[in-house]
């Protein structure tokens, strides 16, 4: 019997029998859309949740500022006269602070409880520290030295009053809060109060 090319009927050829190969490609596509999906969404969550964190610390600053002036009155740092609430200059009256005569020249307080205070006039610088004042007459004083330190990331102005035959007094301001500004005023009145120009 002659053999017709190709197979006859109820055979199978090799090649009918073999497995088709699966291509990986959709799979992969749905994985990759799955990923991108998955850090789309986290992005978009995490720039939710860090614009609320950010909202939540910039009114926490505006509560902690409003607090802050409402409880010191809004005397920060180094102030002249014209600066000071009224309960500043009721304080700096009733300690005794400013004498009879004397015109205040600048306040400084470094505490909400007025616990370290100082007072400079014309006349004399006065540091008022728990409760204990040490009262310095400008023209008393021989020399007044000033260096910075550094304290927590700020700078301090540090200023070292010499007078009477070596007694000395430190006065340290934070260079945010007028350092240097109460270290001119000083100088400036000690000239003066020496006759310097």
């Amino acid at each position: 019997m002659k053999r017709i090319s190709g197979t006859i009927k109820g055979e199978s050829s090799v090649e009918n029998n073999m497995p088709k190969e699966r291509s990986a490609l959709p799979w992969l596509i749905g994985c990759g859309g799955f990923v991108l999906l998955l850090c789309v969404v986290s992005v978009v969550l995490f720039v939710m949740y860090f614009s609320v964190i950010t909202d939540s610390f910039s009114q926490s600053f505006q509560d902690f500022d409003a607090m802050v002036d409402e409880d010191w009155g809004g005397d920060w740092g180094v102030l002249a006269p014209n600066e000071m609430s009224d309960d500043a200059l009721a304080f700096v009256e009733d300690e005794g602070l400013v004498q009879d005569g004397e015109t205040l020249l600048a306040y400084y307080d470094k505490y909400e409880d007025r616990s370290e205070v100082a007072v400079l006039t014309e006349q004399a610088l006065r540091y008022q520290r728990q409760g204990r004042i040490t009262d310095v007459p400008l023209e008393k004083v021989n020399k007044i030295k000033h260096h910075e330190r550094e304290d927590w990331g700020e700078i301090v102005d540090v200023i070292l009053i010499q007078y009477d035959g070596g007694q000395q007094m430190k006065v340290e301001i934070l260079e945010s809060e007028g350092g240097v500004t109460f270290h001119k005023m000083l100088t400036d009145a000690w000239k003066e109060a020496k006759g310097q120009k």
